[in-house]
């Protein structure tokens, strides 16, 4: 069975994916509160908004979890996977500019949130945020956002970040990172089990839970100011606010 996805793409570093079950979608984008949106009859926020007009206005599409990473991080846990190469150039970033450039979006903030400088980047899930610097010096935190137990994940040699919920057949987990084994994966073990985890597929592949899976939850990485414009309520992760 073929799923249809709508890619999203916004250069605050957005990246999104949504089963596009609401019709249709054309090329052109509109810009709402510094966001590059898709534009269909009934538009949909690349941040975690629903419809913003037309007779679908309030629906939500359902967001697919997926994972923002280097190619060669990409090869190393999936080998055999597919690639869609429409012909481009990829070594260079016409943006480059602007990532380093004070300006917040096309249209400025409607929420200045000075917790923390606009440009920084920041892991998102639900409504809290993790900085980059922050969890740069911790590559693996067991947190809980609004009651869910979460693992958020980094892998420093790709810069690739994730969140699980470290829930698993009705127990809370806890994890700890391993030293890395220079194979270009990065690993973590369960305090419960012992059992050993691939860090960025959240897979366990030595153990007792050999086999199975943490659910991996929808996040995505964007600049603050992106971010606390949408979620001006937002919780933000500050170091060693790790639940345990």
């Amino acid at each position: 069975m073929v799923t249809p996805l709508l890619h999203g793409h916004c250069i605050c570093p957005q990246h999104r994916r949504h089963h596009p079950h609401l019709r249709r979608v054309r090329q052109a984008n509109h810009v709402r509160a510094g966001h590059v949106r898709p534009a269909d009859r009934h538009p949909v926020e690349p941040v975690p908004e629903p419809g913003v007009r037309g007779p679908l206005s309030g629906t939500q599409l359902e967001i697919v979890p997926s994972l923002q990473t280097s190619w060669e991080q990409w090869l190393e846990l999936h080998p055999d996977t597919q690639l869609l190469d429409k012909g481009g150039r990829y070594n260079s970033d016409s943006y480059q500019g602007y990532y380093l450039s004070g300006s917040a979006g096309i249209i400025g903030e409607s929420n200045k949130d000075r917790r923390l400088p606009g440009k920084d980047v920041v892991l998102e899930g639900k409504a809290k945020a993790y900085p980059f610097q922050v969890i740069a010096n911790e590559p693996l935190i067991n947190d809980s956002i609004s009651g869910t137990q979460v693992l958020v994940v980094l892998d420093l040699p790709s810069e690739t970040a994730a969140i699980f919920d470290r829930n698993l057949e009705g127990r809370s987990l806890g994890f700890d990172i391993l030293p890395d084994t220079g194979d270009g994966i990065s690993l973590m073990k369960d305090r419960e089990t012992g059992s050993t985890w691939q860090l960025l597929t959240g897979r366990a592949i030595d153990g007792e839970l050999a086999g199975m899976a943490l659910t991996r939850l929808p996040s995505f990485y964007s600049f603050w100011f992106a971010w606390s414009d949408f979620h001006p309520k937002t919780e933000l992760y500050e170091a060693g606010g790790s639940a345990g």
